[in-house]
């Protein structure tokens, strides 16, 4: 059974997610690239993904999804806090579209799984 701290980084990441999806909603590309403070809020969230969440789970945790890169997910999170002023935030709009909807399913299955080995 997983242990407490698990149980906390994922509801960090998911937490972390809602934030991004909330921050997104209702913004294309153009006035997500626009809009510096949302830009900021959400690479704030993708900082925690790296290093609140993905980089702190038991490898035996992120193993329940391995078709999610969590290693891409900690090389964002460095990329952004190392670089932030070269940050390609065209890239982390991509991210944010592409593969945050299937990090969320995955965390979501994570979730119940350690709620109900």
């Amino acid at each position: 059974m997983p242990d407490a701290s698990a149980r906390t980084h994922l509801a960090q990441l998911l937490e972390a997610i809602e934030q991004i999806e909330a921050y997104v909603d209702g913004v294309d590309q153009t006035g997500f690239l626009a809009d510096r403070m949302r830009r900021d809020a959400v690479a704030m969230n993708l900082l925690v993904i790296g290093e609140s969440a993905a980089a702190r789970l038991p490898p035996s945790i992120r193993d329940l999804e391995q078709e999610i890169d969590w290693r891409a997910a900690i090389d964002l999170r460095n990329r952004i806090a190392r670089g932030y002023a070269s940050v390609s935030f065209t890239i982390v709009w991509s991210v944010v579209v592409v593969e945050l909807p299937g990090l969320r399913a995955a965390v979501e299955r994570m979730i119940a799984r350690v709620r109900n080995p």
